[in-house]
């Protein structure tokens, strides 16, 4: 009803984009670090090859993201509603949801593969039915998000204020650099990696 609410719910999505515990226990999915203390997130069980599908932290990964998604989902389907908000904010409240939305289909997408790539909000009855699409149509999905949210978002030294940290223009284009990645495309890393290397226009970073 809103833009202030708006902002309340793209905050509510930007609080779901990562677990601080979650964060540093898997670095202990890697040689990064070693989870020494019991089965924290199920990383010593992952780490170590002994977990199955009854492991909890499969589950919470999954029911995790996919609460992100809902929540950009959300905003997506209901920001146009809202009387009086000027087209600027509303599109650069979309390019960030958008970039979070593209955030959790990295990581579902990391984790599982094929995933069921859900755009809208769906029912309780709805979701039974709805199928995984492949691997390869989510990673173009999130592809094709970040590069609409590069064109539209602010570079980061536009922020000011409280704004100051918001998902920028470099934002997504390290991420897809990351997203290339895990592909190997390493033309498309190289390319997107010298955006922000070369400072033409992608802000400013040390």
């Amino acid at each position: 009803t809103s833009p202030d609410k708006a902002d309340m719910v793209l905050n509510t999505a930007y609080g779901q984009m990562i677990d601080p515990g979650t964060f540093f226990y898997n670095e202990g999915l890697s040689e990064n670090a070693y989870a020494g203390r019991g089965d924290q997130n199920g990383v010593m069980s992952i780490s170590s090859g002994v977990y199955d599908p009854s492991l909890s932290r499969l589950d919470d990964e999954w029911k995790f993201h996919y609460a992100g998604i809902k929540t950009s989902n959300t905003l997506l389907e209901n920001i146009g509603r809202i009387p009086g908000m000027s087209e600027n904010l509303s599109n650069r409240m979309v390019a960030e949801a958008r970039f979070l939305r593209a955030f959790h289909y990295f990581y579902l997408a990391t984790w599982f593969g094929a995933v069921p790539l859900i755009t809208k909000t769906i029912s309780v009855a709805e979701s039974p039915t709805v199928a995984r699409t492949s691997r390869s149509e989510v990673i173009a999905f999130v592809l094709k998000e970040l590069d609409d949210a590069e064109a539209a978002l602010p570079v980061n030294t536009d922020y000011s204020g409280n704004d100051i940290g918001r998902i920028s223009k470099g934002a997504a284009i390290a991420l897809k650099a990351r997203m290339n990645l895990y592909e190997s495309n390493w033309t498309a890393v190289a390319t997107e990696c010298e955006k922000l290397i070369s400072g033409t226009g992608n802000g400013s970073y040390s």
